[in-house]
This record gives C-alpha cells, structure tokens and sequence, in this order.
C-alpha cells in the first residue's frame, strides 16, 4: 500500500505488509506481521507493531519505532529517533544528529553507526544514566546488556552522550 504526497495514515494490520508513505508527514502502522515501513520524504512516524519488521526513513526527522520483534530499522537524513521495542534489533540512524533509545527489558539493540560528535542514547521508561554501566562496546544494566555499539569503546561517552527520553 502506497500513500500519497499528503499526510497519510496507513495501516497495515494483519499479514506481512509492504508500506510507503512517499512524500508528506505521514504515520504508518505495520500490525501483525513481517512488514516492510518505508517513510520516504517528509517527518514520518513509522510503527513497525508484532512481527520482524523493517522500517525504512527518508529525509525529515523521522520516528522509528519496531515495537515487538526482531526489527530492523533505518534512518536517512534528519535528526532521527530509533527505537527499537522489545527483542534484539538492529539500529541504523545515517545522516543527522539521531537517538538510539535503550530501555531495561527490551533486549539486546545492535546501532551499527553511532557517531559520537552527533548521536545520544536516549534512556527510557525510568531509566536513568547512574544506573547503566559502559564496559568496552555494551551499555549495560546489571547484567543485562541494552545495547552494542559497532566500532565504539562506550567508555569514551560522556554524560552529554545521554537523554531522558
């Protein structure tokens, strides 16, 4: 299903699901099943729900949110929020000043492009910096490893790396 060069709604609901927004700020919904989310120009809001899903951003400042499931999501262009839900996703935010938001529960997040001079790692629901420990490329709390970060000695992050979100 493809939206138009307006702001869409689109929902995917049921099935394994592939869908475009194109041009516009528009907010895509996958559901139930292994979908495909492609934002494309615009400052989208793309909900992946339950299932593997992809979610793809265009240029804008976008929202990624795989929700349940082994997500895949992508960023482009803009200052991106990626979140990828429960279970173990992979996060890739290019160009742009983009949050990675970590959350205790929610699995282990790969974010294979961090860029230390632009990026942060948003804490969520409650989360806080004092209770995250850095050890080599992980974020940790207690012994539950949040996230790696491909190519980044997470010790070099500084208080100013982090956000409430």
């Amino acid at each position: 299903m493809t939206g138009g060069n307006g702001d869409d709604i689109i929902f995917g609901i049921l099935g394994n699901d592939s869908l475009s927004g194109k041009n516009g700020n528009d907010r895509i919904f996958g559901g139930t099943g292994n979908d495909t989310i492609s934002g494309g120009n615009g400052n989208d809001r793309n909900f992946g729900g339950i299932g593997s899903d992809i979610l793809n951003a265009g240029v804008g400042n976008d929202t990624l949110l795989g929700q349940e499931g082994e997500d895949i999501l992508n960023a482009d262009n803009g200052d991106d929020l990626l979140w990828g839900g429960s279970d173990d996703d992979l996060l890739s935010g290019g160009q742009g000043r983009d949050t990675f938001v970590l959350a205790v529960g929610q699995g282990t997040d790969t974010v294979s492009d961090f860029d230390i001079s632009n990026d942060f790692i948003g804490l969520a629901n409650g989360l806080a910096l004092g209770q995250i420990s850095l050890e080599g490329n992980t974020i940790r709390f207690g012994d539950e490893t949040l996230a790696i970060l491909s190519g980044i000695d997470t010790t070099t992050l500084t208080a100013n790396s982090f956000v409430a979100v």
